[in-house]
């Protein structure tokens, strides 16, 4: 009877969990699910290269996400070795935790007696499992939370083990500093609810210190300043102004439910003060500042910034909802504390003018911390600077002074701040609206050379434009005055977002991408623009990217049945893609193609061939014999190669290579660094390779792969382990040969 007694206690403490886990993700099932194969740390160059900024722009200029990563700064080698760590050491403690859970539920449902079963593992501790949580927050806060159910859960069965077993286990039983840390990455991640609810199921347990007890716990959850300060935050994410300045009125005098009387300090002060920006209420935050003020606690910039943040966002019975002066007081107020304003606070200033449709004031804030950087002569760029020019943009642009906007954003580039995404959002956001599609293809050729990645809702309103001038186009002849009036055309804007799509090349799945291009194209389509060369171009290079020559070819039939004439571009990536399939048979199928290529059967062969897609040949020839294990099969492929460079320098007729101007392809660093790891492969195959030796150290010479001459190093060679590997041993052959002269 006990021993059944027990197991349904079991069973209602598993329901439990699983309502308790259901009360916390209710409606956050859009979260990212871990995946053990792919290490957090492993993660694409965008999701390292993630900084907290503050975000300015409007939110028409940024996607909105329900799901929001931690950012972190960009991470070296040594930061990522210390993240393995941490993570290694969390998996070893949810192992130990999951082993001993089971072996503790094992013995409680045992008939028998204790001794009878094996010595059960111990339980990590309680410190290591707060590191666990730690860890598994920064990177998958599911996991994080099934660790946290399991602490509870281990601590439920102590007590049935210690009564029924008579054998007492040391239990990690969740503390305050378990939920606290929780809690911190709950807000962290955008789900300030959760963090809600951690602190309700903390206050239901019997320690927490206002619930009452019938004897004198040895443990008790006395919630300290910085537990008070996460919950605090997590109200102020959700604008719960009253409930925040409760939790100050306890700290303050006590004989609370939350937390009990203890010492505010600065930090308390600006969540509350963003609580009051989130919601609007600059009388809140006014009130908050004078509670501050008598305090004797010494405001930092951050208070100055978040009470500039929340001005004219509503009427109020300080300032009118578009009067901007207060924020100017505050920042007057600031200086004479002798308290530095950093870029978020000339951000959120230039933020507030442009809320209330007052450029000038925009401008005049911006002039202001030019002149703080010229006093400050060496300082450099203030912190989060970005966020004060985009926010002068992001203003002038919805005042519409276009040119205004336009030229700061050429004046932050001289004065050494990068655009950033939303900068970049910000100027093509208030381009679309006044019909200015050539200068925003423009900014989008900038992020492109840049590498920034647009957002998606700025590809929606590129994508909006384009199907407008696609109508007008329709309806309008163009004639020879409307080609010299207007020189954007939907089909420039349609084949600027395909070749933007393929850009970034880090953290892009090449399937997922080869579909977004093909969506871009088919939404062409169906509005009714007719695609140029220009934009079957830009789908051949998304199948080169994804590997699907198949589809590649598909593209190709495409060109010609629209009446076009492939071009050097085309074929080129057509090799790559047939490359990919590690198939140089394909590629040399294709080549042969090109050649007896004709637009009519009366002309002649059109294609001229360039360095790069000799290039593209060779590189099919190499990703070959890189995969093959037959040794001549590899001399054969090596061989094309050296073959076709000795075809451009004499000029043979044979695969039109004649046609490709030596001078050129030795200025080309790709394709002749491709050559040498062909000439160093069939050296280590060949038992005399003197010839191979030479010839070698003769491309070696040229000023491409001259550290010191007209072109500097390419960044690829260090990239690629075969081709740096290849340069450095064409230098040591041309060393010996200079010492043995």
């Amino acid at each position: 009877m006990i021993t059944r007694r027990i197991t349904m206690e079991n069973k209602r403490y598993t329901k439990r969990k699983w309502m308790i886990l259901l009360s916390l993700f209710a409606g956050a099932t859009c979260c990212r699910a871990f995946v053990p194969q792919a290490p957090p740390w492993k993660a694409s160059r965008q999701e390292r290269t993630t900084t907290v900024r503050y975000v300015t722009a409007s939110s028409s200029s940024r996607p909105q996400s329900l799901w929001k990563p931690i950012a972190v700064k960009s991470r070296n080698r040594r930061s990522k070795k210390k993240d393995e760590g941490r993570w290694l050491r969390a998996q070893d403690v949810e192992v130990r935790m999951l082993r001993t859970l089971e072996a503790m539920q094992n013995l409680v449902n045992h008939d028998g007696e204790k001794d009878s079963l094996e010595l059960p593992p111990l339980f990590p501790s309680v410190r290591e499992c707060n590191e666990a949580l730690a860890t598994f927050g920064d990177f998958d806060f599911l996991r994080a939370l099934r660790l946290f159910v399991k602490m509870r859960k281990a601590a439920s069965l102590a007590h049935p083990c210690k009564t029924q077993k008579r054998m007492a286990w040391n239990v990690p039983a969740p503390t305050l500093v378990t939920y606290s840390t929780l809690m911190s990455r709950a807000v962290h991640v955008g789900r300030p609810n959760v963090a809600l609810r951690l602190w309700s199921l903390m206050k239901l347990q019997p320690e927490f210190f206002s619930n009452p007890r019938e004897t004198i716990a040895t443990t008790v959850l006395v919630p300290d300043v910085k537990a008070a300060n996460i919950l605090m935050n997590a109200h102020a994410k959700l604008a719960n102004v009253d409930e925040v300045f409760d939790l100050m009125r306890q700290m303050k005098y006590g004989n609370g439910t939350d937390v009990p009387a203890t010492r505010p300090n600065i930090v308390t002060f600006n969540t509350l003060l963003h609580a009051c920006q989130k919601a609007g209420d600059l009388d809140a935050a006014l009130q908050a500042k004078e509670q501050l003020d008598e305090s004797g606690i010494v405001p930092d910039a951050r208070t100055f910034t978040s009470l500039i943040a929340t001005v004219a966002r509503k009427a109020s019975q300080a300032s009118g909802r578009n009067d901007p002066s207060p924020a100017f007081g505050f920042l007057n107020e600031m200086k004479s504390r002798n308290i530095r304003p950093n870029g978020m606070t000339y951000s959120a200033l230039i933020d507030a003018c442009g809320r209330c449709r007052r450029p000038d004031l925009a401008l005049q804030g911006l002039r202001i911390m030019l002149r703080q950087k010229a006093a400050e002569r060496g300082e450099g760029l203030l912190p989060n600077e970005v966020g004060a020019w985009t926010a002068a943009i992001d203003a002038c642009g919805k005042a519409g002074r276009i040119q205004t906007a336009r030229r700061l954003f050429g004046f932050m580039i001289r004065f050494g701040v990068r655009p950033n995404t939303i900068t970049c959002g910000c100027l093509t956001d208030c381009l679309l609206k006044n019909g200015r599609t050539a200068e925003t293809l423009e900014v989008l050729r900038y992020m492109k050379r840049q590498g920034i990645v647009p957002t998606e809702v700025m590809y929606t309103s590129l994508m909006t434009s384009a199907e407008k001038l696609v109508k007008i186009e329709n309806q309008t002849p163009l004639d020879e005055d409307t080609l010299e009036n207007d020189s954007t055309k939907a089909i420039e804007v349609y084949t600027e977002l395909m070749r933007s799509l393929m850009k970034p090349k880090y953290g892009t799945d090449s399937d997922s991408l080869l579909v977004k291009v093909f969506l871009v194209f088919q939404e062409m389509k169906a509005v009714g623009a007719t695609p140029d060369l220009a934009c079957y171009n830009a789908l051949l290079r998304a199948c080169a990217r994804a590997g699907d020559f198949n589809m590649g070819k598909d593209v190709l039939q495409r060109i010609r049945n629209d009446g076009l004439h492939p071009n050097d571009t085309s074929w080129r990536e057509l090799i790559r893609a047939a490359a990919k399939t590690r198939q140089s048979n394909l590629a040399e199928s294709i080549w042969s193609t090109a050649c007896e290529y004709r637009g009519d059967d009366d002309e002649p062969p059109l294609w001229q061939p360039s360095p790069e897609s000799f290039g593209a040949l060779a590189s099919a020839y190499l990703i070959h014999a890189s995969f093959t294990e037959n040794v001549e099969e590899k001399k054969q492929l090596y061989k094309k190669v050296i073959t076709m460079y000795k075809d451009v320098a004499i000029g043979t007729q044979d695969r039109r290579l004649h046609l490709i101007d030596r001078e050129a392809l030795e200025e080309n660093p790709r394709s002749m660094l491709l050559v040498l790891q062909a000439i160093v492969g069939l050296a280590e195959l060949t038992d005399n390779p003197k010839i191979l030796r030479d010839l070698a150290a003769s491309i070696v010479q040229l000023d491409c792969f001259a550290s010191k001459g007209a072109a500097p190093l390419p960044h690829f060679i260090n990239d690629n382990g075969a081709a740096s590997r290849a340069l450095q041993i064409s230098r040591s052959w041309l060393a010996s040969q200079a010492s043995m002269s």
